[in-house]
């Protein structure tokens, strides 16, 4: 028996076996893909959460840091009783300007957030203009009056968020602190 000359070439099984080792490099390719593409969405949104907390943050301390009582009775920030449901409030005063210290006058400040339209607002510094905004698209703002002296923000933030599988969900992020209020230092 004499052995036929090989022709060059590969065989079917070979074509074959190498044809299902690319698709599997391929499909594992792909999931690799999909799945760092969902972890940059990720960080992403939650980075732009951030951002959006922090900045509503930053907006509102130095404005609670300028309450003064207007006399020795009257503490510099209170949270009014009668508020409608899903709204946080606190209510401050301020020196008026110009501030004379002879005859001193003070007015009343507040900051609101309703939870309906997502702002959060404060009367304007001079009297007859409209509300400023101070941020938008907050999920909630919580304000609680500590003490005489401190009040605690909570800011929460959310953004729809699309997972792996194409499924959304709600990404929450949450920044909270105390406002000491300086004036109550010297006392």
């Amino acid at each position: 028996m004499t052995r036929r000359p090989r022709r060059p070439g590969l065989t079917l099984v070979e074509v074959t076996i190498s044809t299902a080792i690319l698709a599997l490099l391929g499909m594992i390719l792909a999931r690799i893909y999909v799945a760092s593409q969902a972890a940059y969405s990720t960080g992403t949104g939650r980075v732009a959460l951030q951002q959006k907390a922090r900045q509503a943050m930053q907006r509102l301390t130095p404005r609670l840091i300028q309450a003064v009582p207007a006399s020795d009775t009257q503490d510099a920030i209170y949270t009014p009783d009668d508020l409608p449901p899903m709204t946080s409030q606190v209510v401050y005063t301020i020196p008026s300007e110009p501030f004379d210290p002879r005859s001193p006058t003070y007015r009343e400040k507040w900051i609101r957030f309703e939870q309906s339209t997502g702002l959060i607002t404060t009367n304007a510094d001079t009297p007859g203009e409209a509300d400023l905004v101070l941020a938008r698209g907050i999920h909630w703002l919580g304000l609680e009056v500590l003490s005489p002296n401190s009040v605690k923000i909570t800011v929460v933030v959310q953004a729809p968020l699309r997972d792996v599988g194409g499924n959304t969900r709600d990404q929450e992020y949450r920044v909270q602190t105390t406002v000491m209020i300086p004036y109550y230092a010297t006392r």
